[in-house]
This record gives structure tokens, sequence and C-alpha cells, in this order.
């Protein structure tokens, strides 16, 4: 649903920190990424994929996250 969001309002660089089972274009949870992102796979097949947080926001000036509800989060963070 997020790449789907982002396809949206014309967002093209989404970047996942080190995601479940290799999701979300293999694994178990592959079918369903697939199926929320439906119209965005484009955004999926060009995820860039990155181990820590830091490595991630690297060159960036506004992030925005999403995590699971049982985890703490940060919703939005201009650097």
């Amino acid at each position: 649903m997020c790449a789907r969001a982002m396809a949206n309002f014309g967002l093209s660089d989404l970047r996942l920190v080190n995601p479940r089972e290799g999701w979300p274009r293999t694994g178990a949870l592959r079918k369903g990424a697939y199926a929320a992102a439906a119209g965005a796979v484009h955004l999926l097949e060009g995820a860039k994929l990155y181990d820590t947080l830091d490595e991630a926001m690297q060159s960036r000036e506004l992030v925005s996250t999403f995590a699971e509800p049982r985890k703490p989060f940060i919703s939005l963070l201009a650097t």
C-alpha cells in the first residue's frame, strides 16, 4: 500500500531498511506485497534495500517512515 500511495503522489524513491524474507521481491510475503501495490509494482521492483537506517538516509533532506504499530517509529523526519 505504501508503494501505491507513493505512486499517487508522484514519489519514486522507495528505500527499504532490513526487510523481512527478501521482501518485496522474494519470499512468502511477495504475493501480498504485489497485490497491495496494484499499479505501483514498478516501485517495488525498483526499491533500494539497505541494512541500516543511516545508510538509507544518506543524501536525503526529507524522510518519511512507516512501521508496524507495535514498533516505535518516526513519522516524519526532516534533516
